[in-house]
């Protein structure tokens, strides 16, 4: 097996809503607010 990207992550909840930190494996995300960031990170992988 071949693996291109590793991401390290954790995944919590809050108030039983799950949710997902990304701590590394990511390019520095451009961009002036958090939907052009968030454009940039679905761009890029």
């Amino acid at each position: 097996m071949k693996v291109d990207r590793i991401l390290t992550t954790i995944d919590t909840h809050t108030e039983a809503g799950p949710t997902r930190i990304v701590l590394s494996g990511v390019p520095p995300l451009s961009g002036k607010n958090v939907a052009e960031k968030d454009g940039f990170l679905s761009d890029s992988l």
